[in-house]
């Protein structure tokens, strides 16, 4: 391994650039999402704090409720752009926790895996929002799993922490617990590592007994099953790989690409097989935990609603994280193996890098202007309700407050009604 480098924290506005390029309608065009609206700010005003401890998709998405629960002080027309830069926090975050890791690897490695989280991204996935920031929290949960024992006490503290927040925000750790297994293997025991394993298993246990004995695995049992085997392994391999290798070329040619795609990872999968132990078992978790959430997506959906798997649908969150996962594998092999020197590989990386920069992330209804249609909720009889994007399921109500000569509205100057029920918990964000 090569020796650790100074820390590189120009990743951080590159990270912020990079967003803005993707998705420059996020930040000049600020709207709520799916989830942002009738679950995380309408329950955030309703319940206060305790909105932090409700279920959502049958687990807790405990960092999003709390960047709700601030939120909900602001001028209604602010929100938006308050849950971004929220999101935006989280992503940054996620970054941070990855670049200091203590994993044995260079700190330029290290800042090119964290760069993966804003870089990769999957044809039709809509990040970049409140409702999918979780998204880019489980790659930094797996590294804090699987990084080396802690040293000093701030360090098993903050371990501790940092699971226990990461792994009450969204099912992953359910997912990932299994993994820890590999930490034997890669680094010796200490003391310091129950910092590691007992919030890992307190919250894997929490969001686990939820999960079980919410409406979202009663319903599903009914109707849903584990898809054919052919079906599952286009959604987990043919699929990713000619996505992951050709970007935007895929649909074209999704069966000769994809081949093509599992060859080349045949390929890098015998590179990773020569590495050391360590970097080898990391690679192997990386790919694993990416396999891992994409057979739990199409478990999710079911074999009648797996097409809701492929581009179009609603399913193509659960690739990006094995797209990222991906790409920090391609970047652990450059720097703890002599493949970096090979033409072939220079070519993948060129491959991965050009289908990378070639993938844009779906951008909602441009014409939709949020201040204006509050305006109208607040001032126009029968104009209460406020749509919010992808479908008609999303919405929230107003009630008119009294009338404020600035038309800037507080949470507490207005009342978000609840109009229906919840939308179905299909949701944006659950895996």
């Amino acid at each position: 391994m090569q020796p650790i480098a100074k820390p590189t924290w120009i990743i951080y506005p590159i990270a912020v650039l990079c967003v803005i390029f993707r998705a420059p309608d996020r930040l000049f065009n600020p709207q709520l999402w799916a989830e942002d609206g009738p679950i995380f700010l309408r329950e955030s005003v309703h319940e206060g704090g305790g909105s932090l401890f409700d279920t959502y998709a049958g687990y807790l998405h405990l960092l999003l409720r709390v960047v709700a629960l601030f939120g909900r002080w602001l001028p209604l027309e602010w929100i938006p752009a308050f849950f971004y830069f929220g999101a935006m926090t989280l992503l940054l975050f996620g970054m941070w926790l990855i670049h200091n890791s203590r994993h044995d690897l260079p700190a330029h490695a290290k800042s090119l895996m964290a760069l993966c989280l804003p870089l990769v991204m999957f044809p039709g996935a809509t990040m970049f929002n409140l409702t999918n920031a979780q998204w880019f929290l489980a790659p930094a949960l797996l590294f804090l799993l699987l990084q080396k024992s802690a040293i000093t006490g701030k360090q098993t503290a903050l371990d501790a922490l940092f699971i226990l927040c990461l792994g009450l925000t969204g099912p992953f750790i359910i997912l990932w617990l299994p993994l820890l297994m590999l930490r034997p293997l890669m680094h010796p025991f200490r003391r310091s590592d129950l910092a590691i394993f007992a919030p890992a298993i307190i919250t894997a246990t929490i969001q686990l007994i939820l999960l079980l004995n919410s409406e979202r695995i009663e319903t599903g049992a009914k109707t849903n099953g584990m898809p054919a085997m052919m079906e599952l392994l286009t959604v987990t391999t043919l699929l990713p790989c000619s996505h992951f290798f050709f970007g935007s070329l895929a649909p074209y040619s999704p069966l000769i690409l994809g081949i093509i795609g599992c060859l080349i990872t045949l390929w890098l999968a015998w590179l990773v097989v020569r590495l050391p132990r360590q970097p080898a078992l990391m690679a192997l978790a990386l790919v694993g935990a990416g396999i891992a959430v994409v057979i739990a997506g199409a478990f999710s959906w079911g074999e009648e609603n797996l097409s809701l798997m492929l581009p179009g649908g609603a399913g193509e969150r659960y690739y990006v994280p094995l797209l990222i996962f991906g790409s920090q594998t391609l970047v652990l092999l450059a720097f703890a193996s002599s493949a970096l020197s090979t033409t072939p590989f220079r070519v993948v990386l060129f491959a991965v890098t050009l289908s990378t920069v070639s993938t844009f992330s779906v951008a909602p209804m441009k014409n939709f202007k949020w201040q204006e249609r509050v305006y109208n909720a607040i001032h126009i009889p029968g104009k209460s309700r406020l749509k919010i994007h992808p479908s008609s399921d999303w919405d929230i109500s107003v009630y008119p407050p009294s009338q404020k000569p600035s038309g800037l509205l507080l949470a507490k100057d207005f009342t978000i009604k609840r109009s229906k029920p919840r939308p179905p918990e299909e949701s944006e964000s659950s895996p």
